[in-house]
């Protein structure tokens, strides 16, 4: 995802935030809308979201926070949603992240490799090449995420992966 998503372009976007709680680390708006995705994506409420942060390292390389590093509590969490809602700016970034994962899906989908995966799928489950990369978990997931994508493409929130 760090290479996938231009986040440069969103941190110039949250540039002009300013988040902070009294007798609270302050984390930087990217760490933060990066906290924000991942609850979107695992659905997790505040809590659980904070919980999973500090047990699991692929969130913390996600959100690009190390392991010595406190991490945000769940009421951060929700005030800097509210921060991000009276702002205007959730929905925007939340775009904008859209879009990024709309070009990948979309470009996966012409590859030709991609295609006959797709189609030995859909036409035999159960039955892929043994030498498959991907294997029938990974490509019911994909096949699902991708019939989503093409079911929900104008809705003003996608979340693919």
């Amino acid at each position: 995802m760090h290479n996938i998503i231009n986040w440069s372009e969103i941190e110039k976007t949250l540039s002009n935030l300013y988040f902070s709680k009294r007798s609270a680390p302050s984390y930087p708006p990217l760490i933060m809308f990066k906290i924000l995705i991942l609850q979107a994506w695992h659905n997790l409420n505040n809590e659980a979201l904070e919980k999973q942060i500090a047990r699991d390292l692929m969130f913390r390389r996600f959100i690009d926070l190390s392991l010595s590093e406190n991490t945000p509590d769940h009421s951060s969490i929700w005030c800097f949603r509210q921060l991000l809602n009276t702002q205007g700016l959730l929905e925007t970034l939340l775009e904008k992240i859209n879009i990024y994962l709309e070009l990948i899906v979309l470009m996966l989908a012409s590859t030709p490799f991609f295609t006959t995966l797709i189609t030995q799928h859909l036409t035999t489950p159960s039955k892929l090449p043994s030498n498959s990369t991907f294997n029938t978990i990974t490509m019911s997931f994909v096949v699902s995420r991708l019939h989503s994508f093409i079911a929900h493409r104008n809705s003003t929130v996608i979340f693919l992966i």
